[in-house]
């Protein structure tokens, strides 16, 4: 919250501003002394004081007399019940988008953001602490404020704060609204020593304040001044402008403001802009002036009930804690219980009867003991002077005595019942309530019906809480108000860093998902299960799936890990998350799941820097083994041709041969023939045609021959193309790990 400039305020501006915060001082504190009068007896009742609270006089007799004054407590248990109900249902803010540029996105990072604020800033204690106040007191505080991230950041964000002792707040006693949201100014004040002030504060202009405690009594005392944080809501009267965006979106701002480009105006109406401002003061003069950057007064109240009066006077307001109605009745029952001590108490003191002379000194002094320990006897003499002789006195005896402590339990216990009446709770037995009729629904109806008797206790926590995130929603968007990274908590309590207010935001996917923290929102309260609650509800619900005939729809590898979320539903200690994990083995219970993603994430990257690498091999060894297919077919193509010759050539030397074979045979013939005359000519002829078939069977082989060689170039030709085939799907297929072909 940056600091303005004191010079600003003139001398009569401070006159005027400094009479105003003494007048409303004193009015409120006026207003608000018989509400914290009867808040501190309540509290006296919470300590275990009720006498000091409601019987002072007879309390200071009783100390002078020895008597007893009992307190038992009979008014935390029922306080407790209903605060630690408040405790296990956590309440959250629900946000929904109302417009001016407002949408499910922003919606969605507002309820993550506040959840993360409550995380960060451990609001429940400041919830808690100022519900408990309202609960036992009638009232009680929470803040807001601005702050930085860390030591070390330059960005600010906010942070809720508890105000554990409600008397610094006093708020304006015209607001009228139980989460005092409508309140125009409100003090928060506590007393420091003068010594200190001056140390803090040297820059004051009043640092003696010997002369001045006569003229501003309620803020100078003798040694303690009060310094007090003013705040102060002003209004400015001013012109709202709606305007349409070239999108059809539609928006409002004020006059003073720059409407967005390309936006056209469409109606004007007349407005008042709020605007707060902390002041702090001794009330003696101004030390600082803090402008607020939001519309509200950042301090919220929770009050118990809220009554209107007229004690003759005309209607007051008063405020009522669970315990107000519960003073008298407590106090009745402290005072029985304390009239049944005392005559407990008086019971063995009642004297003895015995005869004068009848106990020597020494016997005295052990019968008085006996009133306190246990002795073995008492000596006394049977007779004195004056008793006729041969007469014994009796033995010196106590008067019976029966307390009426039975009359007293009776009355005890009617105070208690008038206590739990005062207090919402249900004094009388009903039949739920009965021992043999106490099953758990039985209990769990008479938990909702004592929590019934104090609701109107927990509606105003819910306003309470509504009412811290509204301001929150004022003031996000004027703390995140340029592009900036924030952390954000989902509802699995995961926490998340958000990009904000940049258009040029990206997804995971890379796609455009730009998150503003402009626009208006409606908040709501939810109220979420118990976390009993939902255990016994899932735990129902699982026993009854697995039991039931749906569990044989389930497909088999499920069925385990649903028996396994069975057995850990049941929370039946070691044995049973022993048998959960042999069902369904948990991935890796030692390692941190962010050290796991960021390993996983490395070894990712690792993989893919080897899949580049295997890729640029495959492409290399695919180079390669094309080469090398070529090179084989080119080689295969040769070596057919030249077996295609050598196989053509063997054809053609044996058809020479077989034809040279032929005409040598012929031409010998026809020699022997000449040689052996006319005689053997018939012979020469015969051998003649009988060479003849020789050649044509030569010719026959010779054809035979040239259809082999033929077949075996075709056989020849098919296995070098399938050869082929095979290299080079061996070429194709993808290396292994190593960068080998597989």
């Amino acid at each position: 919250m940056a600091k303005a400039d004191l010079t600003q305020l003139s001398e009569a501006q401070r006159e005027t501003l400094l009479t105003e915060i003494r007048d409303n001082f004193t009015l409120d504190r006026s207003e608000w002394q018989s509400i914290r009068a009867e808040g501190a007896k309540d509290m006296l009742c919470v300590a275990g004081k009720p006498w000091q609270a409601m019987d002072a006089a007879g309390l200071r007799q009783r100390k002078d007399a020895h008597r007893p004054a009992l307190a038992l407590d009979e008014l935390g248990q029922h306080c407790n019940q209903v605060i630690n109900s408040v405790r296990a249902n956590p309440r959250s803010p629900k946000f929904s988008p109302t417009g001016n540029g407002a949408n499910d996105k922003s919606a969605q990072f507002y309820e993550d953001k506040w959840r993360e604020i409550e995380y960060r800033s451990h609001a429940q204690i400041a919830y808690i602490a100022a519900f408990e106040n309202a609960l036992q007191r009638s009232y009680g505080f929470v803040r807001v404020r601005t702050a930085y991230e860390s030591d070390r950041s330059m960005n600010q964000d906010l942070w809720i704060e508890a105000i554990p002792n409600p008397d610094m707040v006093l708020p304006d006693a015209r607001a009228l609204k139980p989460d005092s949201s409508d309140m125009r100014h409100c003090f928060v004040y506590e007393p420091w020593q003068k010594a200190e002030f001056q140390q803090s504060f040297p820059d004051a202009t009043v640092t003696d304040f010997s002369n001045l405690a006569q003229m501003y009594p309620v803020w100078i005392q003798d040694k303690t001044l009060l310094l007090a944080e003013y705040w102060k809501v002003t209004t400015d009267e001013i012109e709202l402008v709606q305007v349409q965006h070239p999108d059809g979106q539609v928006s409002q701002h004020y006059a003073d403001e720059s409407l967005p480009e390309g936006a056209v105006e469409q109606r004007r109406r007349p407005a008042e802009r709020p605007s707060v401002v902390q002041y702090l003061t001794n009330g003696v003069e101004i030390l600082e002036v803090n402008p607020w950057q939001g519309k509200y007064i950042p301090i919220v109240s929770c009050y118990g009930k809220v009554i209107y009066v007229d004690e003759g006077s005309g209607p007051k307001r008063q405020l009522l804690s669970m315990i107000r109605l519960a003073r008298d009745p407590y106090m009745l029952y402290c005072y029985y219980r304390t009239c049944q001590a005392e005559l407990v108490g008086m019971t063995p003191k009642f004297p003895y009867f015995f005869y004068d002379g009848q106990l020597s000194p020494e016997s005295l002094t052990t019968l008085a003991k006996s009133l306190h320990e246990p002795v073995a006897g008492i000596a006394v003499k049977p007779t004195i002077p004056g008793v006729p002789a041969g007469q014994v006195l009796p033995v010196p005896s106590r008067q019976p005595y029966d307390p009426p402590i039975q009359a007293l339990e009776i009355g005890a216990e009617a105070a208690r019942r008038a206590i739990m009446s005062a207090m919402g709770l249900t004094p009388l037995p009903t039949s739920a309530q009965r021992q043999n009729e106490k099953s758990g629904v039985a209990l769990k109806k008479i938990s909702d019906q004592q929590q019934q008797g104090a609701f109107h206790f927990v509606d105003h926590f819910n306003d309470m809480l509504r009412q811290i995130a509204v301001i929150g929603e004022d003031l996000l968007d004027k703390v995140l108000d340029t592009a900036r990274d924030t952390s954000t908590r989902t509802q699995k309590d995961t926490t998340v860093m958000v990009r904000v207010n940049d258009p040029q935001a990206r997804d995971k996917n890379g796609q455009p998902a730009p998150v503003s923290t402009t626009g208006d929102h409606a908040v709501t309260i939810s109220v979420g299960p118990t976390s009993d609650s939902e255990r016994d509800a899932a735990t129902d619900f699982v026993t009854n799936f697995v039991s039931g005939p749906v569990m044989q729809l389930v497909p088999p590898p499920v069925r385990p890990k649903i028996l396994a979320a069975a057995i850990r539903l049941q929370n039946i200690g070691p044995q049973g998350e022993e048998m959960a994990d042999l069902l369904d083995p948990p991935p890796d219970k030692g390692h941190d799941p962010q050290q796991m993603l960021a390993q996983a994430a490395h070894e990712n990257q690792a993989l893919k820097q080897k899949l580049g690498e295997a890729s640029q091999i495959i492409q290399t060894k695919q180079v390669e083994q094309q080469g090398r297919l070529t090179e084989m077919k080119i080689k295969a193509s040769a070596d057919l041709q030249q077996t295609a010759m050598n196989n053509a050539t063997k054809i053609a030397v044996a058809r020479i041969s077989a034809a040279k074979a032929s005409f040598d045979s012929v031409r010998e013939g026809e020699e022997e023939a000449l040689a052996l005359g006319q005689q053997q000519q018939a012979q020469a002829s015969q051998n003649a045609l009988d060479r003849q078939h020789e050649l044509n069977a030569a010719e026959q082989a010779h054809g035979q021959a040239l259809g082999q060689a033929q077949q075996a170039h075709d056989h020849a030709t098919a296995q070098a193309e399938q050869a082929g085939m095979q290299q080079m799907a061996i070429a194709q297929q993808p290396p292994d790990v190593a960068g080998a072909p597989v």
